[in-house]
Order: structure tokens, then C-alpha cells, then sequence
């Protein structure tokens, strides 16, 4: 997954985290865990914009499957594109710069779908008052 920075530091660290607790676990008991195929490795990323089939788009663009962005969806696969560092410094075909060109090319000349896409902020404005009172709440513990 070498379009999405983020993705690919949080993968690696988790398969290094893996390798760790397995070696840890073999000089325990000094025996080779055979790794089956029922293991998964598991990333939580809580928050994120769009929720789980802006996820979902951003992960597909990562394996240069074509995703149709749309009025709707384009502002959150935006935001995706940001938190999870999916810039031109680590990819030169990356979701950054695709969002970019739609909304200039088809949103930005088009009141309509100008409109469907300020509409599509709102979910993502709710989610980061959301989470700026769970992180206040957070400090003041």
C-alpha cells in the first residue's frame, strides 16, 4: 500500500510489533509459533472522516482500483486523503491530487454540485466537534 504513508507506517509497525511478541513468545517457551492463517492484523483508526466506505475508497485507491468520485463523496475521500498522508511527496498519483482536480474540474464550476458538496461537509464537521469535546474531556482527566 505504498500510495497511503500513514497506512504503510502503521502496517509495518504492527507486522514489527508481531515479530516482537513472537520472538518474545518463542524465547518463553522455546518453541516456533507457526503463524496460521486465521491471524489478522487489526488497525483502528476511530474518527475517520467519511466513516467506513470513505475508508473503504481511499484503501481501493491504494491498489489504483478506480473509485468514482462524486459531489457527495469527494470532500470526505478528501479528508481521508489528508489524515491518512496520501500526498504527492509519497505517491505522484495519489487521492490528494485526484479530489483536488474533481473539485476544480466539477464541483467548483458548478453551483449545484457546489452545494451538494458544502451539504457533504456537514457529517464531517459534527465528527470533528465529536471528537474536540472527547480530547478536551481527554485533558481534563
Amino acid at each position: 500500500m505504498a500510495k497511503s504513508k500513514k497506512l504503510h507506517e502503521m502496517i509495518t509497525g504492527q507486522e514489527k510489533n508481531d515479530t516482537a511478541e513472537s520472538v518474545s513468545e518463542n524465547s518463553k517457551n522455546e518453541e516456533i509459533r507457526e503463524e496460521t492463517d486465521t491471524e489478522h492484523a487489526h488497525i483502528t483508526l476511530p474518527d475517520f472522516p467519511g466513516g467506513s466506505e470513505t475508508f473503504e475508497a481511499a484503501v481501493k485507491s491504494c491498489y489504483s482500483v478506480k473509485i468514482e468520485l462524486t459531489p457527495l463523496n469527494v470532500a470526505p475521500l478528501r479528508c481521508a486523503g489528508e489524515v491518512l498522508e496520501m500526498t504527492e511527496e509519497y505517491c505522484d498519483d495519489n487521492l490528494i491530487s485526484k479530489t483536488e482536480w474533481f473539485l476544480s474540474q466539477t464541483v467548483f464550476k458548478s453551483l449545484k454540485n457546489s452545494i451538494k458538496t458544502l451539504k457533504s461537509c456537514e457529517d464531517l464537521f459534527l465528527m470533528e466537534k465529536k471528537k474536540e469535546r472527547r480530547s478536551r474531556r481527554e485533558r481534563k482527566r
